[in-house]
């Protein structure tokens, strides 16, 4: 317990210090409120941070303990992180518990890189909407578990890595940790660059679309986009979508493990879904592209109401939204790869009779199919639930969905405390995943520990 406070400490820390970019924002543009706001939010979370470190001390993590730590991580920094918003007052609720209710849901919704939203950003100030996009950002690389693990020794640091699902595929976790921040840093850079020279100059909107686009994340500013800004976006959130390992491989020019049979086949979901959505509904092959890779990357980008389309068209995206993106990346749902799984574990269980398949594949079969089928349970169960409500099922299973996968598409359904909340355990329960969860709250203890 004491290892678990120490590093949840350290991680509150970090967070602190990275509020410091919208408390220069907030000065920029002189929003003197939300400044205060920021300060007092960087304030408590390097209070807190310190105050764990200084009743514990940091020791090794075993897997399970990093497991409860990603946990209580997305539960406890979302919690601080709602400071803004229930500072200045953002949503003129009717009562406490409305008001943080939905304070909760905008801070999870930022940092499991959902981008479910109640605001229109127009509204916001600039740091705010700053804020929003950087809580996703955060959120969507890891950023705080990266530091974490790198200043960990090698052998610590795996566990970490593999509690947030990084997938170590060069010879030192360590080295890849520095990858994955530098590769982020430069698409930052880069697509910050070509949106400046697409017209978005702001600075504040720019960044914004960049961090919530390659985190996967929904929160959106408020932009007119033409079609070199929408297809510029639809590389953004691809890339967001796309293992870290096909970076890799680009980055240092390994083509051969370009040859991947989950990028191949995210990339055809992505190409069918198009086409189908330009029948359907779109009949603008470049907006039924956007939407399609807005919903199969889960980063919930969108221009216009969901509401109205076609109910053939929902189940369509209901069904990429479920599906998501690839391993080791920012995005949300079951993954490209347990997909995959699913239909080789036929193949796996005949030749585990034949006794000539490896017990890691059967492992990775099983947790694959566990994976999907609990999904289906949770969203399911979760839906029926909005029915009570007087939501339509394919709605309110859109909604969970959106949620479950951390993708942030939003039919505006009428929402009160109850549902609101169900979505906060979705979204959460989505970020972490759902072994990830169950390895944390496990009463089991592992292998080699003391009873």
């Amino acid at each position: 317990m004491k290892a678990l406070i120490a590093n949840l400490g350290f991680i509150f820390q970090i967070a602190g210090l990275l509020m410091i970019l919208p408390i220069i924002i907030a000065y920029y543009y002189s929003e003197a409120e939300a400044m205060v706001a920021f300060m007092i939010t960087s304030l408590s979370f390097f209070s807190i941070g310190f105050m764990m470190n200084a009743l514990s001390e940091r020791k090794e993590l075993d897997y399970k303990t990093s497991c409860l730590l990603v946990l209580l991580t997305f539960i406890l920094i979302s919690l601080v992180g709602s400071i803004p918003y229930f500072y200045l007052k953002i949503f003129n609720s009717q009562n406490i518990l409305e008001d943080f209710v939905n304070t909760y849901f905008e801070s999870v919704s930022g940092f499991t890189t959902t981008g479910l939203t109640f605001l229109d950003s127009k509204n916001l100030p600039k740091s705010l909407v700053l804020y929003r996009s950087l809580t996703q950002w955060i959120g969507g690389i890891g950023i705080v578990y990266l530091i974490l693990a790198f200043l960990y020794e090698e052998n610590i640091a795996n566990g970490i890595a593999e509690a947030i699902g990084i997938k170590k595929f060069l010879t030192k976790i360590k080295t890849s940790i520095i990858e994955v921040l530098f590769i982020y840093s430069f698409y930052t850079v880069l697509f910050f660059s070509i949106l400046y020279f697409l017209g978005i100059q702001d600075f504040v909107t720019n960044i914004s679309l960049v961090f919530s686009g390659l985190s996967t994340g929904g929160f959106m500013p408020s932009v007119e986009a033409n079609q070199q800004i929408l297809l510029t976006l639809v590389t953004i959130m691809i890339l967001g979508a796309t293992s870290f390992e096909i970076h890799h491989a680009i980055f240092f020019r390994k083509w051969y493990k370009l040859k991947s049979l989950e990028i191949f086949t995210f990339l055809l979901l992505i190409a069918i879904g198009t086409v189908v959505s330009y029948y359907l509904h779109y009949n603008d092959i470049t907006h039924s592209l956007f939407n399609t890779v807005s919903a199969a990357s889960t980063t919930g980008f969108g221009f216009e109401s969901m509401k109205n389309l076609p109910e053939t068209l929902k189940l369509i995206l209901i069904a990429l939204m479920f599906i998501g993106g690839c391993t080791f990346s920012t995005s949300g749902g079951i993954k490209v790869y347990r997909l995959i799984m699913l239909f080789k574990s036929i193949g796996i269980a005949v030749r585990k009779k034949l006794g000539i398949e490896s017990e890691e594949d059967v492992r990775e079969a099983l947790i694959s199919s566990l994976t999907i089928s609990l999904s289906v349970v949770i969203v399911f169960i979760s839906a029926l639930i909005f029915t009570f409500y007087g939501n339509s099922f394919i709605d309110s299973l859109f909604q969970c969905i959106s949620a479950y996968s951390t993708v942030g598409l939003s039919l505006n359904l009428n929402l009160n405390i109850t549902l609101k909340s169900i979505l906060i355990v979705l979204m959460i329960l989505g970020r972490v995943e759902i072994f990830t969860f169950l390895v944390a709250i496990s009463r089991y203890k592992q292998k080699g520990e003391k009873l």
